[in-house]
């Protein structure tokens, strides 16, 4: 990730003959408009991110992947992670069985 960035910056060309100015890639014109933005947000596949449709018609991310990954990641805002982040009056005890601590591992894995 840091040599993607690196690589990015190294094709970055400086001219210092002109004034630096915003340009919104992907339009004609280099400038950004509301028309083009919807025609991009509207697409079903946005920078390989497969959008779904809601009930409107309005294409929202599928969150199941970032979800899957705070589970895998152990980054679930859990009782267990909340008191180890240094947030102590909360009770450890699972809203579900009351019996054993709430963590990721209890919620999801525990039979």
């Amino acid at each position: 990730m840091v040599d993607d960035f690196f690589a990015v910056l190294h094709r970055c060309v400086i001219n210092n003959d002109k004034e630096d100015r915003r340009e919104w890639i992907g339009s004609v014109d280099k400038k950004y408009n509301v028309k083009h933005a919807y025609s991009i947000i509207s697409q079903r596949d946005v920078g390989g991110v497969r959008m779904h449709l809601n009930y409107y018609g309005i294409p929202k991310v599928n969150h199941h992947p970032y979800c899957s990954w705070r589970v895998l990641h152990n980054k679930l805002p859990t009782k267990e992670r909340l008191i180890r982040l240094g947030i102590h009056n909360v009770n450890p005890l699972c809203v579900m069985c009351n019996i054993g601590k709430e963590s990721v591992s209890h919620l999801f894995f525990t039979v």
